[in-house]
């Protein structure tokens, strides 16, 4: 959703941009009417209007490019500093399940139960016994013997996306 609307606000720019240029074209913008703006042809006058902001407009979305695959995002961030898991919010990750999160890449099964068991807990609010086991490629939920939903692992990048399915 994000960069649909910077490609938007650089679609608007450069619309600015060319329509700038155009008036520019018949009377100076940003300067005198003088001797020089007079010698200078219409693709001068246009192109000192539109190349600055279209140059402008490239370094933006490039650094918005670099921003957006080098540096963490805010859950991968929380769980570098330490976090078990964080709560995924974008509905295109989450798709058909229940509730999503992110946990550390490389997590051993053990250690998913554990975590699949906290968050089950946190989230019916009982303090019941709930387990996770691995089975056939899934994770299932038990609580008090009943099964009670499935969770699955997704490789992201750089963290795993636990989804977690619980029975109706």
């Amino acid at each position: 959703m994000r960069d649909e609307s910077l490609i938007k606000v650089i679609f608007y720019f450069l619309l600015v941009s060319i329509g700038a240029g155009l008036v520019q074209m018949k009377i100076p913008l940003f300067g005198r009417h003088g001797k020089r703006w007079e010698e200078q042809n219409y693709a001068q006058r246009f192109g000192g209007i539109f190349f600055p902001v279209f140059i402008a407009l490239v370094v933006i979305f490039l650094f918005n490019e670099y921003k957006t695959a080098q540096l963490p995002t805010l859950n991968e961030e929380m769980l570098m500093n330490g976090a078990e898991y964080c709560l995924v919010t974008d509905l295109n990750e989450i798709g058909d399940a229940d509730y999503a999160y992110e946990i550390k890449s490389g997590s051993s099964q053990e250690e998913i139960c554990g975590i699949i068991s906290s968050i089950c807990i946190d989230l019916k609010r009982e303090d019941d016994l709930v387990n996770a086991r691995y089975e056939n490629g899934e994770y299932i939920i038990i609580s008090n013997g009943i099964t009670i939903g499935r969770a699955v692992i997704n490789d992201k990048a750089t963290t795993d996306l636990l989804k977690i399915y619980f029975c109706n």
